[in-house]
């Protein structure tokens, strides 16, 4: 004789209650792997991208964007552990055989491990709201590195090619300012000597 349908569901429930553990620590697992997945691939991202992203960054913008970085990986290690916490409940020696005491412990590991859940989903959030910020600060900061005044030509003249910026002529003499920003010189060229000048994109 088939069971009824509404039995079924009723045995289902009765057994709810001692499967309440199992279900928050299923949960917890799959928390756990995610919150360590992201950490690590921050991580990877950030150590390989970080010092480039920065390198334009006045130095206010530096310290505040790392440290948000710093405080999201420190809260998504908290959640990371609060899930391992959840996951995988207190270290214990003692083996209950007493069913009432068991079932007390279940009820509250598994109001424990539901807590340590729901903080480790608070850290998640949290982190990744701080790591998020700290991108938007390195984005609406960003400063494009200065491009040195005047217009970058390459002389040609009967003695050969010479490439710096413009920076002055009277008619008589070219003067251009060559070298990098470290050690720059003035070159004064007659204009006698001068076969082409044509501009180019850079030095």
């Amino acid at each position: 004789m088939s069971q009824r349908p509404e039995s079924r569901w009723q045995d289902l429930a009765d057994e709810l209650p001692f499967q309440q553990l199992d279900i928050v620590r299923r949960r917890a697992e799959g928390w756990r792997n995610g919150l360590a997945g992201l950490t690590g691939l921050l991580t990877a991202v950030l150590v390989l991208k970080g010092r480039e992203t920065f390198t334009e960054l006045p130095s206010w913008a530096v310290a505040l964007a790392s440290g948000l970085i710093a405080a999201g990986f420190l809260l998504l290690l908290a959640g990371t552990l609060l899930a391992v916490r959840a996951s995988h409940g207190r270290r214990t020696e003692d083996i209950v055989t007493n069913g009432a005491v068991l079932e007390e412990w279940t009820e509250q590991e598994t109001k424990d491990s539901q807590r340590a859940l729901s903080r480790a989903i608070g850290c998640f959030v949290a982190g990744v709201l701080l790591v998020a910020s700290s991108v938007g600060v390195a984005w609406t900061t960003f400063q494009s590195p200065a491009r040195p005044s005047g217009q970058s030509v390459q002389v040609t003249t009967v003695g050969g090619a010479v490439c710096g910026r413009l920076a002055a002529s009277d008619g008589k003499t070219l003067r251009l300012v060559t070298g990098g920003a470290q050690k720059q010189h003035v070159r004064a060229v007659a204009m006698t000597d001068v076969l082409a000048v044509a501009p180019v994109p850079a030095c």
